[in-house]
């Protein structure tokens, strides 16, 4: 090849290049001002720290002000003059990856201030998001196509309204896209300490939502089947990283409170996720909290025991009905695009004002979004089949299809998990990211199959 060739190869990479980095800076400036704007225009209807978000606090307040992990509002109670307030008793009810996250913006009180600079770093979380959206895209989809996954995460409504709360969904959903972005980047130079910050990565992802905590098993075995020469030593130092940090949790509950966790939580997923279509008795009025409508509530969520066995007596009496729920109804309602526990679409706690309501683009991307919704779900379904197929009908390298595999093996895992517990399609909203990537993977397996049969077959 001589100098003129290498150098005309070299402006066309360079503009290429160039083209990537600015679609990719203004796909993150549209993501910065969906979120910016929703931070700062949006007025929630109500206390901002209520229910889940108030107890978050609590945590992130004792831990740092009395050293002890615990929802109790004892230290904020008035006491009597002259004496120190009660400390707060320890609990485990929720893991502690977001209160921790909360407690480096916490003092000695909780201002608006203080919300402020939490929704800020959530926005930025969230930049950067879409910009590892894209990184992982590109190693198993064309360029253009990881490009429009980064621009469908940009877009996305519910992840743009996720920052406005102090919930764990950005958190949780930077970790786990940072944690495949980190496993991503090791298949083509697999290193001992790079899977150990994978697994780090995917522990602190668990203690922010422990939906993920055993997910560590599926991935170590695919990594296992992969990799032949060193696969027990990556897939140990993966296993190790996810346990040096998510044990010390563990840990910690054993010592202080005698027991591993907290079962509330499990019993609490299990019973509010039997109810055929989220309703008691097929009431309207009681949708998405059938529980609390139900006279036998409290007998049921005595224990795991209590709620599993009333769980298989009513599929002895219905059998049709909550097979039908449980595996078909759970997996659409998770994907649902009206979240059930608020006023629907995106939000979780009720809002007075929105920019989605306001502002024509919002309104457009909002519009743009829903109508694509379901393809996205649909497609995301298929990919995460077809990847499983043999490397050679998929025209993917090995690369390429460990982690569209990884990929697929999250959302399978993540569905089959809401299928057993409750299906609140808010939970779905971290898994975004992960949707959209792999619903791009069919249209371009499709459309690289006809290419390769309409090319002439050389006689």
């Amino acid at each position: 090849m001589n100098s003129t060739s290498l150098l005309t190869r070299q402006i066309t990479l360079d503009r290429r290049s160039l083209w990537i980095i600015a679609s990719l800076f203004i796909i993150a400036l549209i993501g910065a001002d969906l979120r910016l704007q929703s931070v700062f225009q949006t007025e929630i209807e109500g206390p901002a720290i209520r229910a889940d978000a108030r107890d978050y606090v609590l945590y992130a307040y004792n831990l740092k002000n009395s050293g002890i992990y615990s929802r109790s509002d004892a230290a904020l109670s008035i006491h009597e003059p002259d004496t120190s307030p009660a400390l707060p008793a320890p609990d485990a009810l929720r893991t502690p990856g977001y209160p921790l996250f909360l407690s480096l913006f916490i003092g000695s009180g909780f201002t608006g201030q203080t919300i402020q600079n939490i929704l800020l770093t959530q926005v930025i979380l969230g930049i950067f998001t879409i910009l590892l959206t894209y990184d992982l895209g590109q190693r198993f989809l064309s360029t253009p196509l990881a490009l429009l996954a980064a621009l469908l995460t940009a877009l996305s409504p519910h992840l743009a309204t996720a920052t406005i709360y102090v919930l764990t969904e950005t958190l949780f959903c930077f970790l786990i896209t940072l944690c495949f972005w980190q496993l991503a980047r090791l298949i083509n130079k697999p290193a001992f300490a790079g899977f150990l910050i994978a697994g780090a990565l995917l522990g602190a992802a668990a203690l922010t939502r422990p939906a993920v905590q055993y997910f560590i098993v599926p991935l170590a075995l695919l990594l296992l089947a992969f990799w032949k020469p060193a696969r027990f030593r990556l897939a140990g130092a993966l296993v190790l990283g996810f346990a040096l940090t998510f044990l010390p949790w563990t840990a910690r509950n054993l010592y202080t409170l005698g027991k591993a966790s907290d079962e509330s939580l499990m019993i609490g997923t299990l019973h509010h996720g039997m109810y055929p279509d989220f309703l008691y008795n097929d009431d309207p009025k009681t949708f998405a909290y059938p529980y609390r409508y139900d006279p036998g509530s409290a007998r049921i969520a005595q224990s795991i025991h209590s709620v599993v066995s009333e769980i298989g007596h009513r599929f002895q009496a219905e059998p049709a009905r909550y097979l039908k729920w449980f595996l078909i109804g759970k997996p659409l309602m998770l994907w649902s695009w009206n979240l059930t526990e608020s006023i629907g679409g995106p939000f979780v706690y009720p809002v007075r004002s929105t920019p989605y309501a306001s502002l024509p683009y919002f309104r457009w991307s909002y519009q743009l979004m829903e109508g694509l919704h379901w393809l996205l779900v649909a497609l995301a379904a298929l990919g995460s089949v077809l990847v499983w197929l043999p490397r050679r009908w998929l025209g993917l390298t090995d690369p390429a299809l460990l982690t569209a595999r990884m990929i697929a093996l999250l959302l399978l895992f993540y569905v089959a998990l809401h299928m057993v517990g409750a299906p609140f399609p808010r939970y779905s909203v971290p898994m975004r990211p992960f949707l959209y990537a792999m619903a791009l993977l069919p249209p371009m397996i499709a459309y690289r199959r006809i290419s390769q049969l309409r090319k002439p077959s050389l006689l």
